[in-house]
């Protein structure tokens, strides 16, 4: 395992309280983040590691300001800034794009 996914995997295990399984790489969309599902005891999580540090800190914000607003997106659980990691809820395979395909295949719902 490459040194920063090791130093990943510590500290979203730090943030967990739980030691983690070997982190599983997701596909990635339109960012030079890298997302990788790890497992702990009884739950899963997404981890991050975003090297361009203003990427990282629009989406915090911007997934922070939405759920202020109630607006349904995984909670942060936690993030290291510096570090360029940030560790999200996992909410499943599903992604933005997946469910946008989904709801314009299906005209008339909503």
């Amino acid at each position: 395992m490459e040194r920063g996914l090791e130093r990943l995997r510590a500290w979203a295990g730090e943030a967990l309280g739980a030691s983690l399984a070997e982190g599983v790489r997701l596909p990635g969309g339109g960012s030079r983040r890298s997302f990788y599902r790890f497992a702990g005891p009884g739950r899963t999580a997404v981890a991050v590691i975003g090297s361009d540090r203003a990427e990282n800190r629009a989406f915090l914000a911007f997934t922070r300001h939405f759920a202020s607003k109630g607006i349904p997106v995984p909670g942060i659980l936690g993030a290291d800034e510096e570090s360029g990691f940030y560790l999200m809820e996992d909410l499943g395979d599903a992604t933005l794009a997946d469910r946008l395909r989904e709801w314009r295949a299906a005209p008339g719902e909503a």
